[in-house]
């Protein structure tokens, strides 16, 4: 499915190949999620964000790392959404880490529904949750991590699309080296600058640093280097 709208195909194979290259070992997750703010005290009416229960076919994707639990970064839920106008932002900057969802320093419930008719149900439950806030996921395929997803076909979206379109090769893969080097002090932030600069310093990075992480990858991952 063509996402829209969080990229979160690119944040989680991102992260699974950050986590690779210390050592951690995860699984890709294919499934569904919807964030819902339940109804207030003072009378505001519940809304929520993410996959409808119609159309929650492999709608998002996260990481589960064993011992741990998701990781689910790419939600921006403190941004307004232009196809969702109800949303109203909320102090939450990511999905969940571990089984914790936070909202304004606060947890919020996480439920994980077994299958499409709990989903379907755990949905508006939540939605009569006076001042409650719900975080309702459902897995639904699950795939051992492997360096080849950070290129694969279904990691589809706007950002995918442009990047595509600048003829830009393995810029996943340099986009996860400068990250990981940037961990280790080798490279400096790139928040202050455009966005097509930044791509033009993430593609111009020394092909030895780059065959560097993928060494540490594949090693991570239990590959001979």
């Amino acid at each position: 499915m063509f996402d829209t709208g969080w990229s979160c195909r690119e944040h989680t194979v991102l992260t699974g190949v950050l986590l690779a290259a210390e050592g951690v070992a995860s699984d890709f997750v294919f499934g569904a999620n919807m964030f819902i703010v339940g109804p207030s005290s003072e009378g505001a009416s519940p809304y929520g964000v993410g996959n409808d229960a119609p159309q929650s076919t492999r709608g998002h994707s996260w990481l589960l790392v064993p011992g741990f639990g998701v990781i689910d970064i790419s939600p921006r839920l403190n941004e307004r959404f232009p196809s969702n106008p109800r949303w109203q932002p909320i102090m939450a900057k990511a999905g969940r880490l571990g089984d914790t969802w936070l909202v304004d320093g606060r947890p919020g419930v996480v439920v994980e529904a077994a299958d499409f008719a709990e989903y379907g149900q755990e949905i508006p439950k939540a939605t009569h949750v006076v001042d409650g806030y719900t975080a309702v996921y459902w897995q639904q395929e699950t795939l051992p991590f492997s360096i080849a997803m950070v290129e694969a076909d279904w990691v589809d979206s706007p950002l995918r699309t442009r990047v595509k379109a600048s003829d830009f090769e393995g810029a996943l893969l340099r986009a996860g080296t400068h990250l990981w080097a940037l961990n280790k002090g080798l490279r400096r932030p790139l928040a202050t600058v455009s966005q097509s600069k930044a791509w033009r310093f993430v593609s111009e990075i020394d092909d030895t640093l780059v065959d560097e992480f993928t060494d540490a990858v594949l090693e991570g991952l239990g590959h001979t280097v």
